[in-house]
């Protein structure tokens, strides 16, 4: 009864960090998504749209990455119980899959910020001192999110949240980027669509290195 009690495998087993970390990144990404959307609104910039969709992104990434980190707990725990080693597989490994999932999102992501940028339409920004305020604000709690996850999964040999750690520093250079856009449109600098360019490019940059630590794990793991 003791061994009931105490045993890690019971099905009301604590969270681990990793599960934890991928919470609190969910609940951060909402946070952000609601602000940047209503700050996008009420600035009419197109930078800020676009780094705000993204952030909406980054909900579905983060509970992918839950769903992926809880599997894999699932899995280990199923091991442990049944004392029997899966057959290896690619698809036997959910963390990678998601990470694969995470790089692919921001692939096609880049590509239609691309996109949006190339497209003619005029837009005039408006309030952008306050917007930029808050936007290094943003930059900051992202940059803080970004270390942690990174931190988390590598201690944790979690590959989903390494690869979502990578989401959290794009928003943080796409909040940079944006605030010192808005402060350019303050002084009468058109930079606003040139920022949402740029934004674009590194999220397409950030693609690839998602992709390269999928590439790592396969290289360790098999």
């Amino acid at each position: 009864m003791a061994d009931a009690q105490t045993s890690p495998k019971a099905p009301g087993r604590a969270w681990t960090k990793a599960e934890k970390a991928a919470a609190a990144a969910i609940g951060v990404n909402f946070f952000l998504t609601g602000l940047k959307f209503g700050l996008a609104w009420w600035s009419k910039s197109l930078a800020l749209k676009v780094e705000a969709f993204h952030s909406f992104a980054d909900i579905g990434s983060s509970l992918a990455v839950l769903w992926a980190v809880h599997a894999e707990m699932g899995r280990k725990d199923l091991q442990a119980n049944s004392g029997s080693v899966p057959a290896p597989g690619f698809f036997r490994q959910p963390q990678r899959l998601v990470a694969i999932l995470i790089g692919a999102f921001l692939l096609a992501v880049g590509l239609l910020f691309l996109r949006k940028v190339i497209a003619p339409e005029t837009l005039m920004v408006i309030h952008p001192v306050p917007v930029s305020m808050a936007m290094l604000g943003f930059a900051l709690l992202s940059f803080l999110l970004s270390r942690f996850e990174m931190a988390v999964g590598q201690k944790e040999n979690c590959t989903a949240l390494v690869a979502d750690s990578f989401h959290a520093r794009v928003d943080m250079f796409g909040s940079l980027v944006v605030a010192g856009a808005l402060l350019g449109e303050s002084l009468g600098w058109k930079l606003d669509r040139l920022a949402a360019g740029v934004i674009a490019v590194y999220i397409l940059t950030q693609a690839l290195n998602v992709f390269g630590a999928v590439i790592r794990d396969i290289t360790k793991g098999g």
